[in-house]
C-alpha cells in the first residue's frame, strides 16, 4: 500500500511539473535575454489591450487591439516592427469601418471605408507613396445626411 501511495504521489508531482513547464512556455509576455519574444498581451490606458507576437523584440504578425468594452478595435499586420500589411478597423459594434494595405505611414493599393451599416462608403486606390491614383473605382461617397456624391481624382 505504501508503494502504491508513493507511486501515485510521484506520478502526480511529475505530471504537474510537466504541465507547469508547458504552460510557462506558452505564457504571454516572455523576455529572452531581455528581449520580447513570442506572444504578448499589453494592457494600456483606459483598459485598451493589444495582443500579438514579438520576434527579436519587434512586433511581427497580426496585432489585435481591444477597446475598453472588450470588442476588437483593429487588426494590423506588422513585419519586423513596422505596420506593413492588411489593416482593418472596427467601430464599437464590431462593424468594419475601414480596411486596406497599410505601409508604415500610408495606405497602398485598394482602401475601403464603410458606413455604419457595413456598406461601402467609399473606395480609393493609392500608389506606393500613399497618393490616390487614377479614376477611383466605386467612388460613391455617402455623407451622414444621406447625400451621395462621386469623387473623381485623376493623377497629374
Amino acid at each position: 500500500m505504501k508503494n502504491l501511495t508513493f507511486f501515485l504521489f510521484a506520478s502526480t508531482l511529475v505530471c504537474s511539473q510537466m504541465w507547469a513547464q508547458q504552460s510557462a512556455s506558452e505564457a504571454p509576455n516572455k523576455l529572452v535575454d531581455g528581449v520580447r519574444q513570442g506572444k504578448w498581451r499589453v494592457e494600456g490606458k483606459q483598459g485598451k489591450i493589444d495582443e500579438g507576437s514579438y520576434v527579436d523584440g519587434k512586433k511581427d504578425g497580426v496585432w489585435i487591439s481591444y477597446g475598453m468594452e472588450g470588442g476588437v478595435r483593429s487588426k494590423i499586420t506588422y513585419i519586423a516592427g513596422k505596420a506593413r500589411g492588411e489593416a482593418v478597423f472596427y467601430d464599437d459594434k464590431g462593424t468594419v469601418t475601414e480596411q486596406g494595405y497599410w505601409n508604415v505611414d500610408h495606405w497602398e493599393g485598394e482602401y475601403t471605408r464603410y458606413n455604419s451599416n457595413g456598406g461601402k462608403a467609399c473606395q480609393f486606390v493609392y500608389d506606393n507613396k500613399g497618393r490616390r491614383q487614377g479614376i477611383q473605382p466605386d467612388q460613391a461617397v455617402i455623407s451622414p445626411q444621406g447625400i451621395v456624391g462621386v469623387v473623381v481624382n485623376t493623377t497629374d
